[in-house]
């Protein structure tokens, strides 16, 4: 739950040259609209809201299984399944969220692993991260 360590997970534009990318999933852009313009400043403000209204003394579970990868020199692609599941105070967002994230991430010049895409993929009817996100905003 430390914002500093989530946002050092993404590109920074000091240290490489390109721009951050979420392509949320399916049906989630025309439910949640802000998600369509997703960057750096929304990724920040969507874990400054989880932490705020995660219950005290509960934790975020992300669990991550059926992990894929395919390198590519100075990139990356990894793909797995989540299962993340979160107790909120907003009872909006308290709940279990389940699908597929594709990260492309690349080397920057500190030579850090960064990403640079997302992509989140549903699976059947379940809720996805980018329902979580876009309800987080």
């Amino acid at each position: 739950k430390v914002l500093e360590n989530y946002i050092f997970c993404f590109v920074d534009q000091s240290f490489l040259k390109k721009d951050y990318k979420f392509f949320p999933s399916a049906g989630s852009a025309a439910q949640f609209p802000v998600l369509n313009n997703w960057g750096l400043e929304s990724e920040k403000q969507y874990f400054r809201y989880q932490k705020a209204k995660s219950k005290p003394g509960k934790s975020i579970t992300l669990n991550l299984s059926n992990q894929f990868q395919t390198q590519f020199g100075d990139s990356a692609l990894y793909q797995f399944d989540y299962n993340l599941s979160l107790q909120s105070d907003d009872q909006t967002i308290s709940s279990d969220y389940k699908g597929t994230a594709q990260f492309k991430i690349f080397l920057d010049q500190r030579k850090q692993w960064v990403i640079v895409e997302w992509s989140d993929l549903r699976i059947g009817n379940l809720k996805s991260w980018s329902e979580l996100k876009g309800r987080s905003y």
